[in-house]
């Protein structure tokens, strides 16, 4: 009955350990994290403007856009609409 308990408090403490790793790298790495997300934006944003030059011109020559098309323009709005400043007083006060 011990082994069992002793092997049962390992599998919890490793899924702790790995949980608590997991979930920390966030809050080390949220401004590497961050900068990665804003230089994803400033690409979306390109690829967004061409996206809606190639809608404009599709939809002059009398041509249906396609739903998911205008689906994907929403989402990518949305992303491009995410503010990611921190407010570094939080951590530090």
């Amino acid at each position: 009955m011990e082994c069992f308990l002793t092997e049962l408090g390992k599998t919890l403490a490793d899924k702790l350990i790995n949980g608590v790793i997991e979930k920390s790298r966030y809050i080390f790495c949220f401004n590497s994290i961050a900068k990665e997300f804003e230089e994803e934006k400033i690409k979306l944003e390109a690829e967004r403007i061409t996206m809606r030059q190639r809608f404009k011109v599709a939809t002059a020559k009398g041509r249906d856009i396609q739903s998911n098309a205008e689906c994907w323009e929403t989402r990518a709005n949305k992303l491009i609409q995410e503010n990611t400043e921190t407010n570094q007083s939080c951590f530090f006060k």
